[in-house]
């Protein structure tokens, strides 16, 4: 495998600003997600919001390791907007924040388009996607030797990285000929195997306990073992489109959006909230109404958070796996919980 050494290592500290809470005593438990360019953190109920980051940039996409004590997160610099209304930016960098000494680390430079960071399971890993090469390829960084190993090179569009919780194997979409299909290799970027052969398939994410993938393609929702074997539609949708799946901490529980609504604007479509029990294959409605997305279970399973569209706004909102105790707490989106 081809190895690059990083080419930036650059510790930052936080410059301070009002704060409603010290980072220094914060505890890592709780909700993180970016609002106007910045990361914040706050509790599970709303409260004791602090602002983590202080950028001209745009801050998003944290990602907590299992140890609660470091965040990734992407900066982007805003090139233009495009005619479509899309955002064109010129450089992404990965850093991690380190929660209780408010440092930063830099681990790419501004040259470069670095995406969709995730600690390894024992954080001594961080794997992304990066357009350093001439497509898309999927890196990662062993951080005590600051180097950086380049795992694909299939001429492809390679992105959203995954390692399997047991820390075994790395899971990734891969784009070409038109088509998104799931692979799963090594850590070394060896064993490439092709696990998916349609047109759609993307944000996949392993069970617990990294014997199968769950993944939307198209209208459903489907599992599949790591060995290929097993496809299984769980969702068996019938007009309407299954989004962003997520299992429960504990495997035995998925919920998903079911968009019922296309080609309207994000404000006026219908994205339900569904929640499926895999023991007993029961299907639940837990909220019927709002441009909702992304919902993910707390870690007790018993809670449900996503991110809700409404008035030009993204929303962060919980709500009970029963459907009962909806509530909005925050501005804001891409939300990750400790």
């Amino acid at each position: 495998m081809k190895k690059i050494l990083i080419f930036l290592i650059l510790s930052l500290t936080l410059s301070c600003k009002t704060s409603t809470q010290s980072i220094q005593d914060l505890d890592s438990k709780g909700i993180y997600y970016s609002l106007h360019g910045n990361i914040f953190k706050i509790d599970y109920d709303g409260s004791n919001k602090t602002q983590l980051t202080f950028s001209e940039y745009d801050n998003n996409n944290p990602k907590i390791s299992s140890n609660g004590k470091y965040l990734l997160f992407e900066t982007q610099g805003l090139k233009d907007i495009t005619a479509s209304g899309g955002l064109m930016y010129d450089f992404s960098i990965i850093n991690i924040l380190a929660l209780q000494n408010k440092r930063i680390e830099r681990v790419s430079d501004d040259t470069e388009k670095d995406w969709f960071p995730q600690f390894s399971p024992d954080n001594n890993e961080i794997v992304f996607s990066s357009t350093r090469t001439d497509n898309c390829d999927i890196f990662k960084i062993a951080l005590d030797e600051n180097q950086i190993t380049q795992l694909t090179n299939n001429n492809g569009w390679n992105v959203n990285p995954k390692y399997s919780p047991d820390g075994s194997k790395i899971l990734f979409e891969s784009h070409t000929n038109g088509n998104y299909n799931l692979f799963i290799m090594d850590l070394d970027g060896t064993n490439q195997r092709q696990l998916t052969n349609s047109d759609w398939n993307i944000n996949p994410q392993f069970s617990p306990n990294s014997d199968k993938i769950l993944w939307e393609s198209y209208s459903d929702i489907f599992t599949i073992n790591i060995d290929g074997s097993n496809r299984i539609n769980i969702s068996d949708n019938e007009n309407a489109f299954a989004r962003t799946p997520s299992y429960s901490s504990k495997g035995d529980n998925i919920v998903f959006i079911n968009e019922k609504t296309s080609n309207v604007p994000i404000e006026d479509s219908i994205r339900e909230i569904h929640h499926i029990d895999l023991n007993s294959n029961e299907r639940r409605i837990i909220l019927k109404t709002g441009a909702n997305f992304e919902p993910r279970f707390f870690p007790d399973d018993n809670k449900i958070i996503f991110t809700q569209y409404e008035n030009s706004q993204f929303y962060l909102c919980t709500i009970n796996t029963d459907g009962t105790g909806y509530i909005r707490i925050s501005q804001g989106g891409n939300p990750c919980i400790f």
